[in-house]
């Protein structure tokens, strides 16, 4: 009964740290897009050949 008890919670706390991972993956993605899409954009950040 205590064992299955602690089993439960262990696997909970792995869920959430999962969930909170997979989030934040989420995220540094959506980043990782955007600064993408600023460097194709052609302007004052736009990457220049220097001669």
């Amino acid at each position: 009964m205590l064992d299955d008890a602690l089993e439960e919670r262990e696997s909970g706390t792995e869920s959430a740290e999962l969930a909170a991972a997979l989030q934040r993956i989420g995220e540094l993605s959506a980043e990782v897009e955007l600064l993408r899409a600023r460097i194709a954009r052609t302007g004052p950040l736009a990457r220049k050949r220097w001669r």
